[in-house]
Order: C-alpha cells, then sequence, then structure tokens
C-alpha cells in the first residue's frame, strides 16, 4: 500500500468516526426530544385533567346554584319587593357564572394553541433533521462510491 492509500484510509476512518460520534449525537437528540415531548403531553394532560375537574366544579356549583334560584324564586314569589331584589341577585350570579364560564373556555382555548404551536414545532424539527439525516447519508453514498470506484483524487 502507498503512502497516499494508507492517508485516504486514515481520512476515510476519521470520516466514518466524526459520522458515527454524529449519529450518535443526533439519535441522543431526538431521544431527549421524545423525553420532552412526553414530558409536555403528561404536562397538557394534568393540566387538561385540572381543567375538567374545574368545569366539573363549576357544572356543579351551576347546579347548586340552579337549585338556589329556583328556591328563592319559589320563596320570593309571595312578595313583590323581594322578587324584584332576587331576580337583580339572580341576574348578578348568573353573570358572574357565564364570566367565569367564558373565562375556563378561553383557557382551554389557549392551552389548545399552545399545543397546536408545540406539535407544529415538533413538526418543524422532524422535517429539518430528516433534511440532516438525507445529507448525511449522500454523503456517506457519495464517499463510498469514490471510494469502491478507486479514485483517490478527492
Amino acid at each position: 500500500m502507498s503512502r497516499e492509500d494508507d492517508d485516504l484510509k486514515g481520512e476515510n476512518q476519521r470520516t466514518i468516526k466524526f459520522i458515527q460520534a454524529q449519529q450518535a449525537h443526533f439519535t441522543l437528540d431526538i431521544q431527549q426530544m421524545r423525553e420532552a415531548q412526553a414530558q409536555a403531553e403528561e404536562k397538557w394532560e394534568r393540566r387538561w385533567g385540572r381543567t375538567e375537574e374545574g368545569i366539573r366544579s363549576l357544572l356543579a356549583i351551576a347546579e347548586i346554584h340552579d337549585r338556589e334560584i329556583k328556591t328563592l324564586a319559589e320563596a320570593q314569589s309571595a312578595n313583590a319587593d323581594a322578587t324584584a331584589e332576587g331576580t337583580a341577585a339572580t341576574v348578578k350570579a348568573i353573570t358572574a357564572m357565564a364570566e367565569a364560564i367564558a373565562a375556563n373556555a378561553e383557557a382551554v382555548a389557549a392551552n389548545a394553541e399552545a399545543q397546536a404551536r408545540t406539535d407544529k414545532q415538533m413538526a418543524e424539527t422532524d422535517e429539518r433533521l430528516n433534511a440532516l439525516i438525507n445529507v448525511v447519508e449522500q454523503l456517506i453514498s457519495e464517499r463510498r462510491r469514490n471510494g469502491s470506484s478507486g479514485d483517490t483524487s478527492q
């Protein structure tokens, strides 16, 4: 073997080691992204669970309020003045409840938007990573082709 062949072989070995190191790094990065995504999903599920519990609590409160409103309406029907005051309080309570439900709906929508952004970012990261992998694979293929054809001019 000539010195040029030894040099080319050494360069190829270094290139292969570099590519292997990069592949290991990419594999680690992908694993870390998967773990981060799993953590984000768990966090989102916990948040959704709390939101669901909050909605159920609000519904239970709304049902309690509904019963209380009905009870108040029956009691106040005997007295016209008390009925007018009770109706105002009822409207105020319903308005407050509607505002709380609307605020909760906005929070749910914000969570959905945040999840959509996260999904989009993950898709973009996947696309970039796939493009990088394709470039590395092309380089490896080209070097193999050049190496197998006996071309030492590179």
